[in-house]
């Protein structure tokens, strides 16, 4: 019987994401188009100094979500960042992290648990958004 406690999750979150990067490796092709070219720790510089700027209510940045943001997302997505997060209405991604329409992918579910079908939401992110 599998062990429901943290150090239980833990072992089968790690299962699970070594299968997910494991059936990346066997993944078809990305598709082509516009991709960050950000380096896994400026993402996460970004990713902090938005949070540090919603922690001291700092403004939030209005170019990231105006009219000529919407229509250029419109066109594609070119997310810097695939986000796993709960349900939960009170804690937009977004506004946590300071950024705006389309820079981050997010996984959204009860519990922020990682399944096949989220695992497939990642997997499709890192793949064909870049």
């Amino acid at each position: 019987m599998p062990r429901f406690d943290r150090r239980g999750f833990l072992a089968c979150a790690c299962c699970a994401a070594f299968g997910g990067f494991a059936a990346l490796g066997s993944a078809p092709a990305r598709a082509a188009g516009p991709r960050t070219n950000l380096s896994p720790d400026e993402a996460l510089a970004r990713l902090k100094d938005g949070n540090r700027s919603f922690v001291t209510d700092a403004p939030f940045r209005r170019e990231t979500s105006d009219r000529d943001r919407r229509i250029e997302i419109a066109r594609g997505q070119t997310p810097f960042v695939v986000l796993v997060g709960c349900s939960d209405s009170r804690v937009p991604p977004e506004l946590l992290f300071g950024r705006g329409l389309g820079e981050l992918f997010i996984v959204r579910n009860a519990g922020n648990t990682v399944d096949s079908v989220a695992m497939g939401s990642i997997e499709y992110g890192v793949a064909e958004l870049g």
